[in-house]
């Protein structure tokens, strides 16, 4: 019974994984160009690096209205990011960035807003009671 429960973890963990894989492939396929792509999957230290861009690099919070009144924080009003289909700049929906997010179609290497290298910076989402935090490039190297 154990080795039969042993198996079905392994192979539950073996699909996880290569669905992770597949997703982190795809994100980087909707900006760069295939050959950069190929580079950052078969370098171990680029790969890593991209992964923790793209799946720790960032924090949605929906927090309590008396905390966002309490406290001033910029507010993200107009979000842009790259099409994938064109790479033209489209703008996008408070409503829609908390979306893809939350549902993990959101790919933080197409958003156009400036990340700082030594501060992370907590930004409010325009008419919503969402906080997003941008992490900064020291905090992201240490991750």
């Amino acid at each position: 019974m154990k080795l039969i429960i042993s198996i079905l973890f392994s192979v539950l963990s073996m699909v996880s994984f290569s669905q992770t894989d597949q997703d982190f492939e795809n994100k980087l396929n909707e900006i760069y160009a295939p050959g950069r792509v190929e580079r950052i999957l078969n370098n171990e230290q680029l790969n890593a690096h991209y992964k923790n861009v793209v799946y720790r690099s960032y924090k949605l919070e929906k927090v309590d209205a008396k905390k966002l009144k309490s406290n001033s924080f910029p507010v993200l009003a107009k979000i842009e990011k790259r099409n994938p289909a064109d790479h033209s700049m489209i703008q996008v929906s408070t409503e829609e960035m908390v979306q893809e997010i939350e549902d993990g179609s959101f790919n933080i290497l197409l958003l156009n807003v400036q990340r700082d290298v030594n501060n992370s910076i907590t930004y409010r989402l325009e008419n919503s009671n969402y906080l997003f935090t941008l992490y900064s490039h020291k905090a992201i190297a240490k991750k």
